[in-house]
């Protein structure tokens, strides 16, 4: 049987691996950090998986695997058996094209357990896609057809009999919908011993990241994720990228991945799932050389399962230039300012290494009231110019502009979480509660998709080219992230004023109390679509839902 989306005490692993936790370590330091309430196991999702949307059945494959792989940079790709604790990477590794055939990026990924060094000289067993985390850099050009062999070779069974399927969704880019990844509603879950081949073409130019869709927070906490990059066709003037993937883990004081609170009713009611360690590309404050006279990309994504991330780095000059993978019209200086990253988004900046950049430049996450160091960037050098750098010139994807002339409107009220029922009159049927559903979207909780109880109708169906604008409402305590699969949306208006020049998203945020957003997109991209909270806690109890563009 598929695993519910509820842990249990009972799934302790027999290494004793769950002891009390570790205090909040987010860097290089201790802080203190309020300790949390104690959390009531989740109760079992006993209902079986009803798919709704049939595919052709996953082609068969075949793939040479080695179980717990790691892969180095300048390596061939070939896979070498792991040692007790595979060294974490500064960088991560880049996807080998075994392909050769023009315009075509062909690669083998494979979820599997491994071992990482999360705190420096300590060992903690993680799942990984290749034996890293973040998993290996998929990079493609724009207009590449791109082939994924994957194979699951996750825990085949635990002691209670649950196995660990999985899907792969690859987040932000404007997929054939039946590559979505989608469990449920646009394919069947992967079994662990199968295989899936993910075969479709990345139409647009910019900074993405896959990961897990089934059970997403377990499987994307414990390190089932990687970084996307689709090339422009006309490379922007840079040397040379740097990847920026923030994520939180929860560990014990054996280092272990704190199973016990996966399921929290307490968590899943509230913020969602956060962690006490806080890494940068798999690192506690990882250090990154650059040199004196380069221009440097930065692409930054937020892996955290609930936790945004507000950050600073130290006075360098960046410019931004992309929000979700779709470039500004102008990069925007944004030097000595404060940037938030909400749960699934992407940030791009350029930064050029002059000689105002300090020897040592911190980037820093402000948390709590503390401003925590959580990465350095390290000038080794200076890069010699026989000339100037190009401008940067920024090229947008072709994406519709819309037509609010002849748009359709839809309300989206989230309703909700906790003190909802006694200070919002909210209520809700105490069966679903007990299936741990504590959101609703437009009072249905869950959608056609992991097994939820009550799919209810779609939230709205479209014809294909057609204009939607979306009413979102939030009559919650807590903030929301929004993802809506196979598109980008441009917010509007923020609690009746007017918002200019707004960049598109793939994820975008409703943050207090009756708070309303609007936004609109076009729904260019046939198919039947999930859309759902990125604090994957939330989506997990019931704030996800589905449309259809005809």
């Amino acid at each position: 049987m598929l695993r519910g989306h509820h842990g249990k005490e009972a799934r302790r692993r027999a290494s004793g691996c769950n002891a009390r936790l570790l205090p909040v370590a987010w860097c290089s330091k201790e802080v203190v950090m309020r300790t949390p309430l104690a959390v009531r196991p989740g109760r079992a999702r006993s209902a079986p998986f009803r798919p709704i949307f049939a595919l052709k059945k996953p082609t068969a494959t075949v793939i040479a695997t080695v179980a717990a792989v790691a892969l180095l940079p300048g390596s061939t790709g070939e896979a070498r058996p792991a040692a007790s604790a595979v060294e974490t990477l500064t960088s991560p590794p880049v996807l080998k094209n075994i392909s050769s055939l023009p315009r075509t990026v062909e690669v083998n990924l494979t979820a599997e357990p491994t071992v990482l060094n999360l705190l420096p000289g300590k060992s903690t067993e993680v799942w990984a896609y290749n034996g890293s985390v973040p998993g290996p850099t998929l990079e493609v050009r724009e207009g590449d057809e791109v082939v994924v062999h994957f194979r699951n070779n996750l825990p085949p069974r635990d002691e209670e009999g649950y196995h660990q399927a999985t899907t792969i969704h690859w987040h932000g880019i404007r997929i054939d919908n039946r590559m979505d990844g989608v469990p449920g509603l646009t394919q069947e879950p992967i079994p662990p011993g199968g295989s899936f081949d993910y075969d479709f073409v990345a139409p647009d130019a910019g900074t993405y990241w896959y990961h897990s869709h089934l059970t997403a927070h377990e499987q994307v906490d414990r390190g089932l994720y990687g970084a996307l990059i689709v090339e422009e066709p006309v490379p922007l003037a840079v040397d040379r990228d740097i990847w920026l993937v923030f994520d939180d883990w929860r560990l014990d004081d054996r280092n272990c991945i704190d199973e016990r609170s996966f399921g929290s009713r307490y968590e899943w009611a509230r913020e969602g799932r956060i962690g006490n360690i806080f890494t940068v590309n798999g690192q506690i404050n990882p250090s990154f050389p650059v040199r004196r006279g380069e221009r440097v990309r930065l692409r930054c994504v937020n892996a955290c399962n609930a936790a945004a991330v507000w950050f600073d780095m130290g006075g360098l000059p960046l410019q931004l230039i992309a929000h979700d993978g779709q470039f500004l019209p102008e990069p925007q200086l944004r030097q000595n300012r404060t940037t938030p990253l909400w749960p699934g988004q992407r940030l791009d900046f350029v930064v050029e290494i002059d000689d105002s950049v300090a020897e040592h430049v911190q980037l820093r996450r402000l948390y709590q009231g503390l401003n925590v160091p959580c990465a350095t960037f390290d000038v080794v050098g200076t890069v010699p110019r026989v000339a100037a750098l190009e401008p940067i010139r920024l090229v947008g994807n072709p994406l519709q502009d819309i037509d609010l002339d002849n748009a359709i409107e839809v309300d989206f009220l989230s309703e909700g979480g906790s003190n909802a029922t006694r200070q919002l009159g909210f209520r809700r049927n105490f069966n679903y509660r007990d299936e741990g559903l504590f959101w609703t979207i437009n009072g249905v909780s869950g959608g056609p998709h992991e097994g939820f109880v009550e799919q209810g109708p779609p939230l709205f169906e479209v014809e294909r080219g057609k204009t939607v604008i979306v009413n979102m409402t939030n009559r919650t305590f807590f903030p929301h992230a929004m993802h809506f699969h196979g598109h980008h949306v441009k917010s509007l208006m923020r609690s009746g004023s007017r918002l200019e020049d707004q960049p598109w998203r793939d994820v975008e945020t409703v943050r207090t109390l009756n708070e309303t957003l609007t936004f609109a997109f076009v729904a260019d991209n046939p198919g039947i679509w999930l859309a759902h909270c990125h604090m994957v806690e939330h989506h997990a109890a019931g704030m996800g839902t589905w449309f259809i563009v005809k």
